[in-house]
């Protein structure tokens, strides 16, 4: 008897048309969320990747999503990108 494998964690699913959607409004109203973004949206992400709550998107938010990116098996850009924001908007937040 051979023992179990465990599967490999799943990657990040492919981006929907709504989500695509979804994304062109958000860059719309907030600008892409990157160094230097302010406001709401970045206080959401903030509280999502377990960085500091300040809604200043700083070296200290880039640091902490470039680490979620990575956990997660996304391409690292310290931004939110329309990949990052995929899967983010899934709740699939798990590792």
């Amino acid at each position: 008897d051979q023992p179990a494998r465990a599967a490999a964690p799943a990657g990040p699913r492919r981006p929907t048309r709504a989500d695509q959607s979804a994304f062109a409004r958000l860059e719309g109203k907030f600008g892409p969320l990157k160094l230097g973004s302010r406001g709401v949206a970045v206080e959401r992400l903030q509280v999502t990747i377990g960085a500091g709550r300040t809604g200043f998107f700083g070296v200290a938010t880039r640091d902490a999503l470039l680490a979620w990116q990575r956990a997660r098996r996304l391409k690292p850009t310290g931004e939110v990108d329309l990949a990052t924001y995929t899967l983010l908007r899934s709740g699939r937040q798990g590792r």
